[in-house]
């Protein structure tokens, strides 16, 4: 894919940033998530903090617009610098788990201006989005929205490791996704139908 996932993540965080960086200080909220499960997300200066354990870090998990088109990005440092067996993630945040990537054959990243260098970083870029129709119901709602991603990771081991990453979606954001989707403005609308990848 053309598309590096150093481009996309350089505007992605200062779009998040200018919105975020209002708030300061370290709080926690609970989060509702599939299952019927609450989750406590630690935020520092507005952003959720990255999830992480010994064996994983959460690099990013959120949506981008670039270039005319949204994608969805999804990354982890592997701390011990063992490739996976197997990745998932899903969107926990509503009712039912949403499984956005099931990747059998795990590789790590390459940086192109260093190809011998091990980076220990899985990545996913989606396809564009807007060309498959995607529009969750959720990028409607006109109030700040905060999604919860779940990384289970197969470790090369047997273990299974589980990480959530929260992101938030600010309604400005929001609105900047739906002008890339074609829309206008968040506005709730019990019409939309959400479409699962």
């Amino acid at each position: 894919m053309p598309l590096t996932l150093r481009w996309l993540l350089i505007p992605c965080a200062a779009l998040i940033a200018g919105c975020e960086m209002q708030q300061y200080g370290t709080f926690t909220r609970d989060v509702d998530i599939a299952g019927g499960e609450t989750l406590k997300v630690s935020f520092e200066y507005g952003m959720p903090v990255p999830a992480q354990n010994d064996d994983a870090r959460v690099v990013i998990a959120s949506l981008k617009p670039a270039n005319g088109g949204l994608y969805q990005l999804f990354s982890f440092l592997e701390k011990k610098g063992r490739l996976p067996r197997r990745v998932t993630v899903e969107d926990v945040a509503g009712e039912t788990a949403e499984l956005f990537v099931d990747d059998l054959h795990p590789k790590f990243l390459v940086d192109p201006r260093a190809p011998d260098k091990k980076t220990y970083t899985w990545s996913w870029i989606s396809p564009s989005l807007e060309s498959i129709g995607w529009k969750p119901a959720w990028l409607h709602e006109p109030d700040e929205s905060v999604r919860m991603y779940r990384f289970t990771i197969v470790a090369d081991d047997g273990r299974t490791i589980v990480l959530y990453q929260a992101t938030r979606y600010p309604a400005v954001v929001k609105e900047a996704i739906l002008k890339t989707l074609g829309n206008d403005r968040p506005a709730k609308d019990e019409s939309v139908e959400e479409i699962h990848l």
